[in-house]
Formats: C-alpha cells, sequence, structure tokens
C-alpha cells in the first residue's frame, strides 16, 4: 500500500505549471524512488507465497504406466 502512496505523492509533484516549470521535482523523482523501493519489498516478501509446495516421492519409488 506505501508503494501506491509514494506513486501518488510523486504524480502530484509531477505536475507542470503553465509556464512549463515543474512543480516540484525532488518530490517526484523521491515518490517514484521510494514508492519502487516499497513495491520491490512486497514482492520479495510475497516470493513463496506463489510457490507451490510438493511432497518428494519415497526413496526407490517408481510410476508404472
Amino acid at each position: 500500500m506505501w508503494g501506491s502512496v509514494f506513486f501518488g505523492v510523486s504524480a502530484v509533484s509531477a505536475y507542470v505549471q503553465p509556464s512549463g516549470e515543474l512543480t516540484n521535482a525532488t518530490w517526484s523523482n523521491g515518490g517514484t524512488f521510494v514508492g519502487a523501493v516499497f513495491f520491490l519489498m512486497a514482492s520479495i516478501l510475497t516470493m513463496g507465497e506463489g510457490r507451490e509446495s510438493r511432497p518428494s516421492p519415497s526413496p526407490g519409488f517408481t510410476r508404472s504406466g
């Protein structure tokens, strides 16, 4: 969720005024970076949840057709 919040801050900060000047480049770049870091952390923390664990076959087990 925090990644989305920081990407939102980044979007609001990236507003370009009619004069062509960026509202706040520091917040825009920082929000993008911090948002990306939070999304990376979330993906790393949830990587193991998507893997299916299968029991290993017992030694000497063979499949017959």
